[in-house]
């Protein structure tokens, strides 16, 4: 292979990974934004749902109970009432109690249980993302201040857009990758071929001088390392040449 076809790998390589890991960061760090604002707003979200919820509960409940143990029957109700009054295909709820069984829930039943009931575990202060039917959501659990009763509202919020956007912004960094490294590719070839061109001359004069042309000189005018190998060169060959006439004028 070529030097200079080696360097113009070399350099469509370079290429190739920069903009890889330039696109994976930059990408990476647009999500993690995104998915932050959007966790955000959803936990806010999220805490005017859990007193709107416990309003209704309390409504709901009778008023001499108000300060006794309320009755599973009447979280349940209450919490399908809020969940009807407030359906929004982009999000779901359930209500658990003594955080192993639920009272009611509208979440998809694609929502594996143990996802749910771990997202209940890990309290208010954890949230949690989990992917099922092509769909991303991300859970989020609340106690709930009601006397007498162990409960926690878990919510589920649709945030696919988010990934979405991350594979959309993927995909147009992939597209403008592939145009950089075309037009890369033909720039580090041309840079290759310019580079290695006194390379080229050396080689040529070279085998000129073995084949006994003695006045061949490479003639390359540059301040770098190979400027200094062909004046070299050169000065070896008109040594060469000397000593050959000399010789010649021995005989």
């Amino acid at each position: 292979m070529k030097f200079a076809t080696k360097l113009s790998l070399g350099c469509i390589t370079l290429l190739s990974c920069a903009l890889c890991t330039a696109g994976l960061i930059l990408t990476g760090k647009s999500f993690s934004d995104n998915l932050k604002t959007t966790r955000t707003a959803l936990q806010a979200q999220q805490a005017k749902e859990k007193y709107t919820l416990e309003r209704s509960i309390f409504t709901t409940a009778e008023t001499s109970a108000l300060f006794s143990p309320i009755e599973n029957h009447t979280l349940a109700t209450a919490a399908q009432q809020y969940a009807e009054q407030t359906s929004d295909a982009s999000s779901g709820l359930a209500l658990w109690v003594n955080g192993t069984y639920t009272l009611y829930s509208n979440l998809s039943t694609a929502l594996p249980r143990t996802v749910q009931l771990q997202a209940v575990a890990d309290g208010a202060e954890h949230w949690r993302l989990t992917c099922c039917t092509g769909r991303w959501y991300l859970l989020l659990a609340q106690p709930l201040d009601i006397p007498g009763v162990q409960a926690d509202l878990l919510c589920a919020y649709d945030v696919t857009r988010v990934f979405a956007t991350r594979d959309a912004q993927l995909r147009a960094w992939m597209a403008v990758s592939a145009l950089l490294l075309a037009v890369g590719g033909g720039a580090a070839v041309l840079f290759s071929r310019l580079v290695t061109r006194p390379l080229t001359v050396l080689q040529s004069a070279s085998e000129k001088i073995a084949a006994g042309q003695y006045t061949e000189r490479t003639h390359v005018q540059t301040d770098d390392e190979i400027g200094v190998l062909s004046r070299s060169f050169d000065a070896m060959a008109a040594a060469v040449e000397a000593k050959v006439d000399e010789m010649h004028a021995t005989l």
